[in-house]
């Protein structure tokens, strides 16, 4: 039904695996989506829904720290491709 269909996903935290999980969120929609072309972008995002259709623009790169949580590691980056 969904195959060849794009996703992207902009959560919070969406594509990063904290301590104690085996996928992460967006990584487990993929396994439920298999033939879906799934993709995320874990960093800040902007989003501007007064314009006419909505956009959003992507801001700085996330990682995460077992210890202090999220952090930026630098510059706006690409949408990454998410496999089952």
């Amino acid at each position: 039904m969904l195959d060849g269909v794009r996703v992207r996903m902009c959560t919070c935290y969406g594509n990063m695996v904290r301590p104690g999980e085996a996928r992460s969120v967006v990584g487990r929609l993929a396994g439920l989506l298999p033939n879906a072309a799934v993709e995320a972008y874990h960093g800040l995002v902007y989003l501007d829904v007064a314009a006419r259709p909505a956009t959003i623009t992507l801001g700085d790169r996330l990682a995460w720290d077992p210890l202090s949580g999220p952090y930026q590691i630098g510059p706006p980056g690409p949408w990454e491709r998410v496999n089952p």
